[in-house]
């Protein structure tokens, strides 16, 4: 990442972004290279925005409250849901929970009028609609 910033006329394609002991097994799935992640590096900062700062393990913790309150609501792996979130700490702890649970995530954008919305929904067959409180 130093290089991003010391050369930045360079082409992004020709960074190493990862070191080689950063890098995960090509079988693993990406909610398996999260929990990796958060285990080894449990307190490092995973996610900021504003005043809110989360560590691994606390964005961890929220991400597998939600993806077992999505199953107990009768989701079943491999089903859509839909994401109506403003808040990016929400986005980003739902994406990761849903794919927890197995699911396929499929992001609306709030600015979108009601009608289209229900229209994205349904098209995708979302089966819950998970939406923030913000």
């Amino acid at each position: 990442m130093e290089g991003a910033t010391t050369q930045p006329n360079d082409c992004v394609r020709s960074r190493e972004f990862m070191t080689p002991s950063s890098r995960i097994a090509t079988n693993t799935t990406l909610s398996q290279a999260f929990e990796s992640w958060v285990a080894s590096t449990p307190d490092a900062l995973a996610f900021k925005h504003g005043n809110l700062a989360l560590s691994y393990v606390e964005f961890d913790g929220a991400a597998n409250r939600l993806a077992h309150a999505i199953l107990d609501a009768g989701a079943v792996p491999g089903e859509c849901v839909a994401l109506l979130a403003r808040a990016p700490v929400h986005q980003a702890v739902a994406q990761i929970a849903t794919l927890k649970a197995g699911l396929v995530c499929v992001p609306l954008d709030p600015s979108l009028p009601p009608h289209r919305l229900e229209r994205v929904a349904a098209d995708c067959g979302a089966t819950l609609t998970l939406i923030d409180q913000e």
